[in-house]
C-alpha cells in the first residue's frame, strides 16, 4: 500500500509539473511575438519617417524651381525693356544717316556726269588687252594639253615558254650480283713425309656440291693413301653488269615572251 501511494503521488507530482512546462512555454511564445510585433512596429516608423523626409525634401526643390523660375521671368522682361530702348536708338539714327545720304548723292551725281565720258574709252582698252591676254591663254592651254596627253610607256609581263629535249643518261646494268662461293683444299705429302694444305681446290659451283667432294675425299684416302683432311676455303665472284643509254625527256624554258609580241 506504501509503494502504491508513493507512486501515485510521483504520478500528481508528474503532471503537475508538464502543466507548469506548458504554462511556460505558452508564456514566453506571447512574449516573443510581443517582441516581433514591437520590432515590426518601429521599423514601420523608421520607414514613415523616410518617407516625412523625402516628401520635406521633395517640396524644397519645388520651392527653389519657383524661385529660379521667377527670377528668369524677371530678367527676360528687363532683357526685353532694354532691346526696345536700342531699337528706337538705332531707328532715330538711321533716319539721320538716310538725310545725310540723300544730300550727299546728288552732289556725286553731278560728278558722275563728268567722269562717264573718260570711263567709256579706258572699258574700250581694257577690253582690247583681255581679248589679247585670252588669245595667249588658249594657245598656251592647248600646247599644255598636248604634250600631257603623251601614253605612258608599257611595262613588259615577260612569261615562259616551255619546251622539251632528250636528255642522255648513262646507267650500270647488273646482270649477275657479286657473289661469295665455297672450297676446299686438300693437302699434299712433300717429300720430307709432311703434309701442307697446298694441294688442288675443290669450288662448289656449276653443280659441283659438297657430297660429290666428299666422294672424291674417300676414293682418295682408299686408292692413294690420303691422310683425309682438307682447308675450307671460300672466293668472290664479282658481278656482271652492262652500260646502258636510258634516255628521257626533259622540260626546259627556251625563251619569254609578252603579250605585246616581244621575246628576250
Amino acid at each position: 500500500m506504501k509503494k502504491r501511494n508513493i507512486l501515485i503521488i510521483l504520478a500528481i507530482i508528474l503532471i503537475i509539473a508538464i502543466i507548469i512546462a506548458i504554462v511556460i512555454f505558452f508564456i514566453f511564445k506571447i512574449n516573443a511575438s510581443r517582441e516581433n510585433s514591437n520590432q515590426d512596429f518601429s521599423e514601420n516608423l523608421v520607414e514613415s519617417n523616410g518617407i516625412f523626409d523625402s516628401t520635406e525634401e521633395s517640396e524644397n526643390e519645388i520651392l527653389k524651381n519657383n524661385v529660379e523660375t521667377e527670377n528668369m521671368i524677371s530678367e527676360n522682361n528687363e532683357n526685353a525693356q532694354n532691346n526696345q530702348l536700342e531699337n528706337n536708338n538705332t531707328e532715330s539714327a538711321n533716319a539721320s544717316n538716310a538725310n545725310n545720304s540723300s544730300n550727299s548723292s546728288e552732289s556725286s551725281n553731278n560728278s558722275n556726269s563728268s567722269n562717264s565720258s573718260n570711263s567709256s574709252s579706258s572699258t574700250n582698252s581694257s577690253s582690247s588687252n583681255n581679248s589679247s591676254g585670252t588669245n595667249g591663254s588658249s594657245s598656251s592651254s592647248s600646247s599644255s594639253s598636248a604634250n600631257g596627253s603623251s601614253k605612258p610607256t608599257h611595262v613588259h609581263n615577260w612569261k615562259d615558254h616551255t619546251a622539251q629535249r632528250l636528255v642522255s643518261k648513262k646507267v650500270t646494268v647488273v646482270d649477275e650480283p657479286a657473289k661469295t662461293v665455297q672450297g676446299a683444299q686438300l693437302y699434299t705429302q712433300h717429300d720430307d713425309g709432311t703434309w701442307h694444305s697446298d694441294g688442288k681446290i675443290y669450288w662448289f659451283e656449276n653443280g659441283f656440291t659438297l657430297d660429290d667432294f666428299k666422294t672424291i675425299l674417300k676414293n682418295k684416302i682408299r686408292n692413294e693413301g690420303y691422310m683425309g683432311n682438307y682447308v675450307n676455303r671460300t672466293k668472290t665472284i664479282e658481278a656482271v653488269t652492262h652500260e646502258e643509254d636510258q634516255e628521257y625527256y626533259e622540260t626546259y624554258v627556251d625563251y619569254q615572251y609578252c603579250d605585246c609580241g616581244a621575246r628576250r
